[in-house]
């Protein structure tokens, strides 16, 4: 019994030392984890912020590339509004709003034609020669028609002057 109790006595110490070290391994474990998750929480929150910081200036990168030619668009229109059809528009891009300044830039050109037309009417040219653009081509179609009724008044005009002369 004696040998047996000191044996016992060696596996109760040798448990206690196994538990005692167990024990040690679980607090350096968990301290190393909390470590470990201050660690990760701190790097997740930096890439957060780097990620937010990135999209936030990406966002205005994109807003400007877009505005800014929209803005000059804009500008453009409201010229062209007023009437100066000395403006000219200076966007190439290849992507949407380039297609609608290309589009825009033809609308100038053709609102500059006629304007010329108009102009050249105006100095006493009714031998002017007007471009409809299409079946919708409202102004191109009203200066057509107001250039052949000023031609009708100056043939009727002209009769008219003959007639007095013969008589």
């Amino acid at each position: 019994l004696g040998d047996i109790a000191t044996v016992g006595n060696d596996v109760r110490n040798a448990f206690d030392t196994i538990m005692e070290y167990n024990a040690d391994m679980g607090r350096t474990r968990n301290e190393d984890n909390q470590k470990l998750v201050t660690t990760s929480s701190v790097t997740m929150i930096i890439a957060v912020i780097v990620a937010m910081a990135a999209a936030v200036g990406l966002g205005i990168y994109i807003s400007r590339l877009i505005g800014k030619p929209v803005r000059k668009m804009a500008d453009t229109a409201a010229l062209l509004a007023k009437g100066d059809v000395s403006v000219n528009l200076d966007i190439n891009t290849k992507d949407e709003i380039g297609m609608l300044a290309e589009a825009f830039g033809e609308l100038i050109v053709s609102t500059k034609e006629q304007a010329l037309v108009t102009e050249k009417i105006a100095e006493g040219d009714l031998t002017a020669d007007v471009a409809v653009r299409s079946e919708n081509d409202m102004l191109g179609k009203s200066i057509t028609e107001l250039l052949s009724k000023l031609n009708q008044i100056v043939e009727t005009i002209v009769m008219a002057a003959d007639q007095v002369a013969s008589g």
